[in-house]
């Protein structure tokens, strides 16, 4: 029978005579975390983004390999509890050559009507084009009685244009492994993992909420701004798009037990 995750944890940290305590306090997880983490109990720990934060500082704690540390944790849930891994986004299916070309094709076809069109009209306007008639004599201005002011007419209003308010637009760019889930005008929640160099285009009208793993693997641009560092490395984050008046900032979302 293969090592489950937490006795390979669990082993690890012995080998190293780490206690739990000491992992505890070095890392502000709770003790009843850990114990669960070594025991496999995860229907009992916080959604799995939180889990693979705890992970990341425990094997930072006791000197293993976070990376490795996470994809053991991902292989283990996908066998044993596969209801607490997200499943990947649908591929997108990419369209076929022959298809663009005809695309291509029909859009070159489609210009050509529109100018010829446009050239045998105005050839025919000009043929049928009367003489410009001739311009209207304009009244002669009435001269004031005595005692009379003129005043100015008045300008005419103008119309007051409003530019339509601008949307959100987050940018984000992964710079180590991250996963998150965001939400947008509260519509049904989705999830994604970055690797390495991964980037992500998120647009809404009215709201942005944002779930990050791991704080410090992530670098966000709102509305062409980039934003501050979002938090240390394995620290999971919550983030709310537009905020009430000042700039978003992250929030930490605290584990838990």
């Amino acid at each position: 029978m293969a090592e489950s995750f937490g006795r390979y944890l669990r082993r690890e940290r012995e080998m190293r005579e780490i206690s739990l305590e000491e992992i505890s306090r070095e890392t502000k997880i709770k003790l009843p975390t850990l114990t669960a983490l070594e025991e496999d109990r995860f229907p009992d720990l916080p959604p799995t983004a939180f889990v693979r934060g705890f992970v990341r500082n425990y094997a930072e704690c006791i000197g293993l390999e976070p990376r490795d540390a996470i994809l053991r944790l991902d292989h283990f849930l996908q066998e044993n509890f596969p209801e607490k891994v997200s499943p990947p986004p649908p591929a997108r299916n990419k369209p076929a050559l022959g298809n663009r070309r005809l695309i291509l094709l029909l859009g070159f076809f489609l210009v050509c009507l529109f100018f010829f069109a446009y050239y045998y009209a105005d050839r025919s306007l000009s043929r049928t084009s009367p003489l410009p008639a001739a311009p209207a004599a304009a009244p002669a201005p009435v001269p004031p009685l005595a005692g009379e002011t003129t005043e100015p007419a008045p300008a005419p209003a103008t119309a007051e244009t409003l530019s339509p308010p601008a949307g959100l637009r987050l940018h984000l760019e992964a710079t180590n492994l991250c996963w998150l889930q965001y939400n947008l005008d509260r519509r049904p929640s989705q999830e994604a993992q970055l690797q390495v160099g991964d980037t992500l285009n998120l647009e809404a009208e009215q709201s942005i909420q944002l779930l990050v793993g791991n704080a410090g693997s992530l670098r966000i641009q709102f509305n062409g701004q980039w934003l501050p560092p979002l938090g240390p490395v394995g620290q999971p984050v919550r983030l709310s798009f537009p905020p009430p008046e000042s700039p978003p900032s992250p929030v930490p979302a605290p584990p838990q037990p």
